[in-house]
């Protein structure tokens, strides 16, 4: 990777602040870093803030060098092969004595502690926001920073269940069926109800259910309607698999590198292997993804959870000239148009500053699991893969984005006590801490799976949440 590294233009005193601006670039291709000092030592510790929603987050200490691991690496961070020594961290990086962020966009924040300098790294075409940095209490500046930053933060907070950790993709309208029946013993403290993967012909062919749910998604949504609660699906909108008629239809809408070999977005074995993803500089693509979500929420479906949204931002060679972070921001502006103002959208899989302003909700975690730890195997970046340790060590580490940027959804809690290598002990105290941390609470279990003393148990938490007017 080429870096071009530029120094500010000028610095601006905002209270306790120093916003730092760039010089004038002209057309820049590739990567550009701003530099400005990094007042703090190596060994200090630091919130490793990822790029997206599962990418490594957690406290670290500065002064190491770059590990990434090669496989997934595309889908955790833009840059594939970093040039550069130092910590990683992105958006916001706070350090014991001294925080750097952005307002408005964002960018990688990449320490260079030896240096004494931190880069503010971006794709070179324009325009590019100014980075916020300041020393001081590390709680204090975090929140100071956030408080600027124009956020989407509902009201109401729902609550819900998802289809996803119960069953995974092995799911068919008969037991979504036998599962909403059964929600009706908690539906007095049950907003929504979720079907996630597995409904659809393809990926990419939202609007096509498979023959596992041969009514299709309007009756889906009128059947869950009809129980009592707000209908919900699952949809990884800029994702588009090679088998799709999607693909069949328009290839020209599929994202390329510069030799014209259609890129490949991430590798799924339900999926069949390999998917691509959308161009979505291309206004007849976001015309489509307009359309795509009027239709859902025409169909009935008023909470909308997005995700593997980092597709849209890939590095390519998009149709038009547009940074990942601006094709990201595009796309995610079409579906709020098409789902309109009152749809509650989750992302998940997403770059976060990106999203600002327009997602309802954001997973700040990796998957949940009906495990504790995601092993030692080397495949992978460990912070990374489903765990309950990880979604416990990120949701914790981005508390401070909640109610603030959005609603935090540090992904989906587990009631059960069979199906499970979770102690009783791990899951109770996940379950607990996720309800009084005030963010989002969604349950995923077959209602099949759960006790008395379950359901109990979420009667409970779901009341104390409404009682604390965190609904």
């Amino acid at each position: 990777m080429d870096l071009q590294t530029v120094d500010p233009a000028n610095v601006e005193r905002v209270g306790s602040w120093d916003v730092y601006s760039w010089p004038e670039l002209g057309e820049v291709r590739g990567w550009i870093a701003l530099r400005i000092p990094l007042p703090v030592e190596p060994g200090t510790p630091y919130l490793k803030n990822g790029w997206q929603s599962w990418s490594p987050t957690g406290e670290s200490r500065l002064g190491g060098s770059v590990v990434r691991a090669p496989v997934g690496a595309v889908l955790l961070h833009p840059i594939a092969e970093p040039s550069y020594d130092g910590d990683e961290s992105y958006d916001v990086l706070a350090a014991d004595g001294f925080v750097a962020g952005f307002v408005e966009g964002g960018g990688i924040l990449v320490a260079r502690p030896r240096q004494r300098e931190l880069l503010a790294i971006r794709e070179g075409h324009g325009p590019h926001p100014a980075i916020w940095a300041a020393q001081g209490d590390r709680a204090t500046l975090v929140d100071d920073l956030l408080t600027r930053i124009h956020g989407r933060v509902p009201e109401r907070m729902p609550l819900g269940w998802c289809s996803w950790y119960g069953r995974f993709a092995d799911i068919s309208e008969d037991a979504i069926a036998a599962d909403l029946e059964e929600a009706s013993a908690v539906s007095d403290v049950l907003d929504v109800f979720q079907v996630d993967d597995g409904y659809q012909r393809a990926v990419g062919d939202w609007r096509d259910t498979n023959e596992r749910f041969p009514s299709g998604l309007s009756a889906l949504a009128h059947r869950i309607a009809k129980a009592g609660f707000t209908p919900a699906v699952w949809t990884a909108p800029f994702l588009v698999a090679p088998d799709s008629r999607l693909a069949a239809e328009r290839p020209d809408w599929i994202l390329r590198d510069s030799s014209g070999l259609a890129l490949p977005a991430m590798w799924n074995p339900h999926w069949g292997g390999v998917v691509h993803a959308l161009d979505v500089s291309r206004p007849d693509v976001l015309d489509w993804i307009e359309g795509l979500f009027r239709d859902l929420v025409a169909f009935g479906f008023r909470y909308l959870k997005l995700d593997f949204l980092y597709a849209a931002a890939l590095t390519g060679a998009p149709a038009r000239p547009m940074t990942g972070e601006q094709r990201l921001r595009a796309a995610l502006a079409a579906i709020r148009r098409g789902a309109g103002e009152d749809a509650f959208l989750v992302g998940c899989g997403c770059p976060l500053w990106p999203a600002i302003g327009i997602c309802d909700a954001m997973r700040i975690g990796p998957d949940v699991a009906p495990y504790w730890s995601a092993g030692d195997d080397d495949a992978g970046e460990p912070w990374s893969k489903p765990s309950l340790e990880n979604a416990w060590r990120a949701a914790v580490a981005r508390s401070p984005f909640h109610r603030r940027l959005w609603l935090n959804d540090p992904d989906c809690v587990m009631l059960r006590r069979r199906t499970t290598e979770l102690t009783l002990e791990q899951s109770r105290a996940w379950v607990r801490w996720v309800a009084e941390s005030g963010q989002l609470l969604v349950f995923s279990d077959r209602f099949e799976d759960l006790d008395r003393e379950d359901l109990e148990l979420w009667r409970e938490l779901a009341a104390g949440r409404r009682a604390f007017g965190r609904r």
